[in-house]
């Protein structure tokens, strides 16, 4: 269970790193950026 939760916490940094080089390469993918921020202020607390 506690490895579960590590590779959840992975994901997400991965998903967020991508979105902040989509971000810097162009502007596209802002509103994925936005949902993914919001998934992670829920999962942080």
């Amino acid at each position: 269970m506690r490895r579960q939760k590590r590779n959840d916490q992975n994901r997400v940094f991965n998903e967020q790193f991508k979105g902040n080089i989509e971000r810097a390469t162009n502007k596209i993918g802002r509103s994925a950026d936005q949902e993914i921020h919001q998934s992670v202020k829920i999962r942080m607390g």
